[in-house]
């Protein structure tokens, strides 16, 4: 866990939420239910009939989730979020590819991140202008071939 201005970052991992599941269910049950109403909330928001999310597809898909961990309004937080996950995982925000962002996530991302311009794939993902720019062939092989 990170803290930083009275704000704590937790980043729980597939054996995290399967260790919260099977040792504090109720607390489990809790986190559970937020994140299916963050969830919703990203489907509304993007217009689609159904959520993808939940905490299942988290723990089986072996993805991570990051939180903050703070009751007072949230205002200004989202960067910084942001900013510790791409810390964590070594990489820049222009090097991802973003799966159907919503148009909030990408005027954030415009803002935040980068003054390139963002483009849209045929399959619905996003990318910065400047993906493939300074990726040296190795990482592009690597990239196609996990």
């Amino acid at each position: 866990m990170e803290t930083f201005n009275h704000i704590d970052i937790k980043k729980y991992t597939r054996e995290d939420l399967l260790y919260l599941r099977n040792t504090n269910n109720v607390l489990f049950k809790m986190f559970q239910k937020q994140v299916d109403e963050i969830a919703c909330l990203s489907s509304k928001e993007q217009k689609l009939c159904g959520t993808l999310t939940s905490i299942n597809n988290i723990i089986n898909e072996n993805y991570t989730i990051y939180c903050l961990i703070h009751t007072d309004g949230l205002i200004g937080f989202i960067k910084k979020i942001f900013n510790f996950m791409l810390k964590d995982n070594d990489i820049s925000a222009f090097c991802l590819c973003y799966d159907n962002p919503s148009y909030k996530l990408q005027n954030f991302l415009k803002k935040y991140f980068s003054p390139c311009v963002l483009i849209k794939q045929p399959n619905h993902f996003v990318i910065f202008s400047n993906y493939f720019k300074n990726v040296s062939i190795k990482k592009v092989y690597e990239r196609i071939s996990n």
